[in-house]
Parts: C-alpha cells; structure tokens; sequence
C-alpha cells in the first residue's frame, strides 16, 4: 500500500513540476520602454551600401522525425550570441517559427528537457523543438529571433 501512495504522490508532483516549467515558458520575460530624447542629435543618414549587421544566430542542425501522416517533429540546434547583460530564453515571444504566411509553428514540451536559455555576455547551443503540422511541413519555414529571420529547410519526402 505504501508503495502505491508513493508512486501516486511521485506521479501529482511530476505534473505540478511539468506544468510549471510548461506556464514560465509560456510567459515572457520582462518588459521594455524605449523613451526617445527630444534633445538627443538626430542620427546620421544610413550607408545604403553597408552590409547589414550578421545575426545573432545561427541553425546548426536540423532534424525532422515523422509523427504519424499529420505531423512531424523538428528539432533544431541554434547557437545564440546573447550580448545583453541578462540571460535569454529563445522561446516565445522572443523565439519562434513562423510559415512564409505568418503563422506560428506550435513549439514542442519536452517536460525533461531544460529551457533554452544563454547566460548573459557568452555564446552557446540550444535545442529547440517544434510540432509542425503536414501542410506546414511543405511551405517556406522561417526561425525568427527578435523580429530577425533564417530559413529552416523542410523535410524528407516520406516513403
């Protein structure tokens, strides 16, 4: 008897614990006002031939897994050059794959994996996973970090 009450209590807390790790990715993180200065000197006219400045990140690899005939897995290592004095988490709404159209691709929970973040003033590799549906899997799919966007390549023909 005791044994199944503590396989019980083991199974509530891992629910609890998932699910709160599932809420704070799902909240972002800190909100920021830009306050123009009505003094400040107005900005030199751009170069329009200078090269626009390299992303931030960069897709290392990409994976696709077939889930069945409606979906698929992607999973993807992105390493991210986060130069802010704050940790950053690459997922909504700072990180997300969007269609040619728009649309978001549905982020994939992974309860055991952790959060994709990079510590403040460092480089480094994070694992993103996406639930892409099968119509979305044969459009154009963009990885789009702070408004910035890299092409992902779509999946293998399925046999």
């Amino acid at each position: 008897m005791w044994v199944v009450i503590a396989f019980l209590l083991f199974g509530v807390t891992y629910v609890l614990v998932t699910q709160s790790l599932h809420q704070r990715l799902l909240i972002p993180r800190e909100a920021v006002q830009v306050v123009l200065d009505p003094v400040a000197p107005a900005a030199a006219p751009e170069n329009r031939e200078a090269a626009p400045a390299p992303l931030p990140f960069a897709v290392e690899a990409v994976e696709w897994r077939s889930q069945g005939a409606a979906h698929w897995l992607l999973e993807m290592k992105v390493r991210y050059r986060n130069d802010s004095e704050a940790p950053e988490i690459l997922s909504r709404p700072k990180a997300a794959v969007v269609t040619g159209g728009g649309v978001e691709v549905e982020p994939f929970f992974l309860a055991a994996a952790p959060l994709p973040e990079i510590p403040p003033k460092t480089e480094g590799t994070v694992e993103l996973r996406y639930w892409v549906e099968e119509p979305q899997a044969h459009v154009d799919l963009w990885l789009e970090v702070d408004g910035r966007r890299t092409r992902v390549e779509g999946p293998p023909e399925r046999l």
